[in-house]
């Protein structure tokens, strides 16, 4: 198989998408670190788009918290929905390995992290935490 064949191979699977994810988090992480006045400024950018007299403005960060973290709870329930229609997952108690193992993946990250940072500034940041455990997982499962 050639090279380009393994590239289109990989952008069209599942590990592709884990390949992008981990990329823009490596890529998040070396921008944020080596020039923080430059990511500060970027996160607070104010995003907004009008029709007529109604306006939508939301700085970048909010916009990337509330519409791009969800979606991989999003595909998670599509795909769960998509396995019972297919009626792969036609006994309910099959559903229980994969949700428990979704909700151990997500919880066990966010309780390190909130053991190691539970009070002070950095508190809040557990939503990263169990973004880059599934990231992670999703990468490493293919």
């Amino acid at each position: 198989m050639s090279a380009t064949n393994r590239a289109k191979a990989l952008v069209a699977g599942e590990a592709g998408g884990a390949a992008a994810s981990v990329t823009a988090l490596l890529a998040a992480l070396l921008w944020s670190n080596a020039f923080p006045a430059a990511y500060q400024a970027a996160r607070h950018a104010r995003l907004s788009f009008g029709l007529g007299s109604g306006q939508l403005g939301l700085d970048l960060r909010t916009g990337i918290d509330s519409g791009l973290m969800t979606s991989p709870f999003l595909l998670v329930g599509l795909e769960a929905r998509r396995e019972l229609g297919r009626e792969e997952l036609r006994e309910r108690l099959r559903l229980l390995l994969p949700v428990g193992a979704g909700v151990v993946a997500m919880a066990l990250p966010v309780g390190i992290y909130l053991a190691v940072n539970h009070t002070g500034p950095t508190a809040h940041g557990w939503g990263s935490a169990a973004f880059c455990s599934r990231t992670v997982t999703a990468s490493s499962s293919h």
